[in-house]
């Protein structure tokens, strides 16, 4: 097939060229593209081979929607997150409870829910309205992340320490004794308690979820909430194609808003290695839109040697696919030992281990910017409430308030029992590090660290690092190598979105690669688990 291009299309790779020539067949398909290898620049070929046709490049988040609005300069896109598009119908008129904290207890109060009682076996499981309104809120929260039309059972996730309640599998001998028939009967009306409690959930996240939607409703309002509200309308966007940038990490509510688009091309880009969201219920959109596909591996950003490690990774991960790096681009990797260089950045794997080396940067008097700037000042302000809670003995903090505790104690302990569930928010996975670390600590750290733009050293997660590049990069020590298994004397297994983390942090180099902390994975023996 013969296209006429316009000029800037003439520095394209032949892999990028194929990008172009599939869009020009106006069908749908999804581009996978490996790290670096210019998957912005083959979108905005795309829309130059038509400037005046009518698109959507929808953005993974604000900064990244910002740099899309420069890039796209000259055609006619349109560049907006999910949010930015739901805002205006659904978001705008909530906006007094956006960011609006409350307290389970007060959420209860509101609702004038009662003490919920389930009828078990010789016995009632009586349930405070807060605890309740716990697993109800969790229930909401849930469905408005999931492309489902209604709130149903199957949203219900009861917790460890409730589900116990149901559960006479360690006690049934003592307290039923050795009647089979009395011992059926016990377990059935046990397993029916579970069912009403589950039952009970629903109805009452069905109310919650009412006031949520009602424009005179009372209740908190979130991002996710609006976002939900706009794709249960169904919306035709009016694009005559859509862009849909990070699509390995795609939420689920805006991929069936895409999906329900007539008589619009889409085209799905993003790279299923770098999938690291699974725990915010991501899906990978790449495999759900229907059509072909092809490949971007040729990489911009860095040299065959560090493109050689990020391949070692990819091989585990048990991709097809194997990223090329710049013909000619000199680069280096350190897996013996560290570069005596000072790294331009630092890339951790938890906030804790990224916080642990802002302080030993800053102790060995190095200027230390933070990656994901207001996360950081997110925890700054919570580290503030719990100081202020240990001396003044209150503070105004809108999270803390909303826990309903008054003693810093109390909220460590209960930040202890969701980790300890499996089950950490956000919010306490913060108490447990500002514990760990130490409040004033990290208070002291990050009012010292200074903006990126004028730092030595730049240091984040690999979430939050994600997209960016800088010339010599160290991976943190925070990424362990899984032990051995003293029952089997084997290699402990991986989790896959672990290694796709990893994956994400070596990448992000562009000319040295400080990997000594992970180059365990060039012996790695152990298996890969989802």
């Amino acid at each position: 097939m013969t296209l006429t291009m316009p000029a800037e299309t003439l520095r394209l790779t032949a892999e990028q060229h194929d990008a172009v020539e599939m869009y020009m067949r106006g069908e749908n398909f999804s581009i996978r593209a490996l790290a670096g290898t210019g998957k912005t620049t083959s979108l905005r070929a795309i829309a130059g081979m038509h400037p005046n046709r009518r698109g959507l490049y929808l953005a993974f988040n604000k900064s990244v929607q910002r740099d899309a609005e420069r890039r796209f300069q000259g055609v006619n896109v349109t560049c907006r997150t999910a949010h930015a598009l739901a805002y205006p119908a659904y978001g705008r008129p909530r906006q007094p409870r956006l960011g609006l904290r409350m307290s389970n207890t007060d959420r209860a109060k509101l609702l004038d829910m009662p003490r919920i009682d389930i009828p078990g076996y010789g016995r009632v499981h009586k349930f405070a309205p807060a605890t309740f309104m716990k697993v109800v809120i969790s229930t909401v929260d849930r469905y408005a992340t999931v492309a489902a039309p209604e709130i149903s059972a199957d949203l219900v996730t009861i917790p460890d320490k409730i589900a116990v309640k149901f559960d006479l599998t360690e006690t049934i001998d003592k307290k039923i004794g050795s009647d089979q028939v009395e011992r059926d009967m016990a377990l059935e009306a046990e397993e029916k308690a579970a069912g009403l409690f589950v039952e009970k959930v629903v109805e009452w996240a069905k109310i919650v979820w009412d006031d949520i939607v009602d424009l005179d409703g009372k209740l908190p309002v979130s991002h996710q909430h609006y976002l939900k509200m706009f794709a249960l309308a169904k919306p035709q966007l009016g694009f005559e194609y859509i862009l849909f940038d990070e699509a390995q990490d795609a939420d689920e509510l805006m991929l069936d808003v895409v999906k329900s688009q007539q008589n619009t091309q889409l085209i799905a880009v993003g790279d299923e290695n770098q999938a690291i969201y699974g725990w915010r219920n991501a899906v990978n959109a790449l495999d759900k839109i229907e059509g072909p596909s092809t490949t971007l591996t040729q990489s911009f950003r860095f040299g065959q040697e560090i493109a050689d490690f990020a391949n070692a990774y990819l091989e585990v991960l048990g991709s097809e696919l194997r990223v090329q790096g710049t013909p000619g681009k000199r680069s280096s990797v350190f897996t013996d030992h560290h570069s005596y260089r000072v790294p331009n950045a630092i890339i951790c794997r938890s906030n804790s281990g990224a916080m642990l080396e802002i302080l030993e940067n800053l102790k060995a008097g190095r200027s230390v910017g933070i990656v994901g700037e207001r996360k950081a000042e997110e925890l700054r302000g919570l580290a503030q409430a719990a100081v202020d809670l240990s001396v003044r003995g209150w503070t105004n903090h809108p999270d803390i308030v909303a826990t309903g505790f008054t003693k810093w104690p109390d909220i460590v302990a209960a930040a202890q029992q969701e980790v300890d569930d499996g089950d950490p928010s956000e919010l306490l996975m913060m108490i447990s590090l500002i514990e760990k670390t130490g409040a004033e600590n990290i208070i002291a750290a990050v009012d010292s660290c200074v903006p990126l733009d004028q730092a030595e050293v730049a240091v984040g997660t690999a979430h939050v690092s994600k997209g960016a590049e800088w010339h010599h990069v160290r991976i943190g020590k925070d990424f362990r190598e899984p032990g051995i298994d003293p029952e089997t004397g084997l290699q402990k297994s991986i989790r896959r979105e672990e290694l796709r983390l990893l994956y994400v942090a070596v990448t992000r180099a562009q000319r040295h690669l400080d990997a000594l902390n992970v180059a365990w994975i060039l012996d790695y023996a152990g298996e890969v688990i989802d």
